[in-house]
């Protein structure tokens, strides 16, 4: 999997982009909906279906400190093989995503509009660093 990565939740109720695979401790030992049954995308355009995560660090100090939570590098579960997903694909399921919670995705609008800067990437990378 390269970074940096999207990850949706469930029928794409949540997303959230990230620059490598890490969680908060407390989620991997409760019943969330962050740690199954989630997808991920990564900068090359692969899509990866997974059960389950596992702690794969020890803490995580810097990125503790940043997220005000005890952070820990996480190794997923694969339900299944990779699968690849077209640039346009991901491109439509975010701008699905965005126009459905448009409020809490505002904030990274520069002025143009976030569908036409999203049309506007021209790599996985460019577009996942989007949202990070």
């Amino acid at each position: 999997m390269k970074e940096p990565i999207i990850l949706f939740t469930e029928k794409d109720k949540k997303m959230i982009s990230m620059n490598t695979f890490i969680a908060d401790k407390r989620i991997l030992s409760a019943k969330s909906e962050w740690n199954s049954n989630i997808q991920v995308i990564d900068s090359e355009g692969q899509q990866y279906f997974i059960q389950s995560l596992e702690q794969d660090s020890n803490l995580l100090l810097w990125e503790s400190i940043k997220s005000v939570g005890l952070m820990v590098k996480v190794k997923p579960i694969f339900s299944q093989e990779p699968k690849p997903v077209t640039f346009e694909e991901l491109k439509i399921r975010i701008k699905a995503h965005v126009s459905k919670n448009k409020r809490l995705w505002l904030p990274l609008d520069d002025g143009r509009g976030l569908d036409k800067m999203i049309d506007e990437t021209n790599t996985f990378e460019e577009l996942i660093r989007m949202f990070v």
